[in-house]
């Protein structure tokens, strides 16, 4: 297990770059069965309405979100955390990042999508407010597992 400050003064959240596919990519292989390629990081890098994060402990990558608003939604498309720091809060200091930042700038809906037995990631989304609002079947086409839609409202505290 690698060791950190959590949370720390050290943690910086910053930009994802072009120069960060690559290193992504790899992440994205040793998370998921159905890993994002480097096309679709750099799909979202091209969206205007993206925001898109690595949160880092000097050059340590220890985690990462695609994110886009729209008017008062937002759409999770994508959160990861390194095997090495799961398990550590990292997971929930990136997402409390994103509903600060959702809330900032107005938006009244969030959405997210989860594999359907994900349990650590539907717990910590529930803690964080988010309830199960539908199903979207077979969604996770390479693992055949469903997905659920969770969604959190403004004024849901967390």
């Amino acid at each position: 297990m690698a060791t950190t400050d959590l949370p720390s003064e050290s943690w910086q959240f910053r930009s994802v770059t072009t120069a960060d596919i690559q290193r992504l990519s790899e992440l994205e292989q040793e998370l998921f069965l159905d890993p994002w390629t480097p096309g679709m990081i750099a799909g979202e890098l091209r969206e205007a309405l993206g925001i898109n994060e690595i949160l880092l402990q000097g050059e340590t990558i220890l985690g990462y979100y695609f994110l886009s608003m729209l008017e008062d939604e937002a759409e999770l498309h994508n959160i990861a955390v390194p095997k090495n720091f799961q398990k550590l809060g990292v997971g929930t200091f990136i997402l409390k990042n994103i509903v600060n930042r959702c809330d900032a700038n107005g938006i009244e809906r969030l959405y997210l999508e989860v594999r359907d037995d994900n349990a650590s990631a539907i717990r910590l989304y529930e803690k964080m407010g988010f309830e199960c609002i539908g199903r979207r079947p077979g969604y996770y086409s390479v693992e055949k597992k469903d997905a659920l839609i969770y969604m959190r409202t403004k004024h849901e505290l967390v």
